[in-house]
């Protein structure tokens, strides 16, 4: 017996929300940071207070104990023997392990996130009767999470924020939108939802998640081949300066290229080069967008060493716009940075401004 009843309504976690400003900050480099307020479905949630205080909790007893280690999987198990006990409490939930060992870090952990009133946890593949949501049945613990969690809320707001920049700089001519490490492309599809005329390459590394991005994007009623394009390739090339990838994509031909959830799973001497290369995509008077979790935010210890999200690099405000400066992406752009109200990732819009363009401008 599940503890969620199916709806025939599809939630509304990922319609357009009314963002709303809360105030504006320029920093002494110019740098505007915008700070908002981004709804989300867990504000009408009646398990949230209790399970961000629980899960607030919990990252307190982790402060105090900063010796305990990251549950660790060995052969696709989590060694219970040696896990610390605030991730033995939240593993104590059976979907929540098998999301853990089976999903997490992969792009498939991020669908039951956009998705938290789906019945089954997200496979890493589509399904053969069609269905992106073909893993084991959650319970009522694991469906609080996904709901309710700082971490999956956050996750919700960077994709709508991300919606709102690439909706700053529409044009009613046709776009080009290529999305970096791509996975499911869940917030991508969601942000060209009613416009017409966009035309995706989607690129990953994993072919299993591309099917799946696939898939989606035939659902939106998109065309493989004339509405979008989908590339198995790695973001190494970027990296190490191999410009094929970025021939391949087209040079200054996107209008937006999205990052929005890798740049923070490489140190700074990585992250560098592929913002670089990416940006070189970018026409004058697109965007470069890419998110990176904050080292300041909330229950980072929880995220790290509670969850155990492997290989992400949190930055402070001022690491990130060091990126942006080493790659030297301030010489013809205008950054602006937002911020929402959890505090979790900063999303960075990095706009090549055109003949006609000034730092007035916004």
């Amino acid at each position: 017996m599940t503890l969620i009843e199916a709806s025939d309504d599809q939630p509304e976690f990922l319609t357009h929300p009314s963002i709303e400003v809360l105030w504006d900050e320029e920093r002494e480099d110019g740098i505007k940071v915008t700070h908002l307020h981004v709804p989300d479905i867990s504000d009408g949630s009646p398990g949230r207070e209790f399970t961000q205080a629980r899960v607030d909790m919990l990252d307190n007893i982790l402060k105090e104990h900063p010796e305990w280690e990251a549950p660790k999987i060995i052969n696709g198990r989590l060694v219970k023997a040696e896990m610390n006990p605030v991730s033995a409490e939240l593993y104590s939930s059976e979907a929540l392990q098998e999301w853990r060992t089976k999903l997490v870090p992969t792009a498939a952990a991020l669908a039951n996130l956009y998705h938290p009133d789906e019945l089954r946890l997200a496979s890493k593949k589509v399904e053969d009767d069609g269905s992106l949501f073909g893993g084991i049945e959650i319970d009522g613990p694991t469906h609080d999470f996904f709901v309710n969690g700082l971490d999956a809320i956050a996750i919700r707001t960077r994709a709508h924020i991300m919606k709102m920049v690439t909706e700053q700089h529409a044009t009613n001519k046709s776009e080009h939108w290529v999305s970096l490490a791509c996975g499911a492309a869940i917030p991508v599809f969601e942000a060209i939802d009613g416009r017409d005329g966009v035309k995706l390459d989607l690129v990953d590394l994993d072919q299993d998640i591309l099917e799946v991005a696939e898939r989606l994007a035939s659902e939106q009623g998109l065309i493989a081949g004339e509405d979008f394009t989908t590339h198995r390739e790695s973001l190494l090339r970027l990296i190490t300066g191999d410009e094929a990838l970025v021939d391949k994509l087209g040079r200054e031909n996107a209008d937006f290229v999205d990052l929005i959830g890798i740049v923070e799973y490489f140190q700074k001497k990585a992250a560098v080069p592929l913002l670089k290369n990416a940006y070189k995509m970018v026409k004058p008077g697109g965007s470069l967008v890419f998110a990176n979790m904050l080292s300041t935010r909330p229950q980072l210890d929880l995220n790290q060493r509670g969850i155990g999200w492997p290989g992400i690099f949190p930055r402070s405000l001022d690491e990130i716009i060091d990126l942006v400066e080493d790659a030297e992406l301030r010489r013809d752009a205008i950054v602006n940075v937002y911020i929402p109200e959890d505090q979790i990732y900063a999303v960075i819009d990095i706009h090549k401004k055109d003949e006609l363009e000034n730092d007035d401008v916004y």
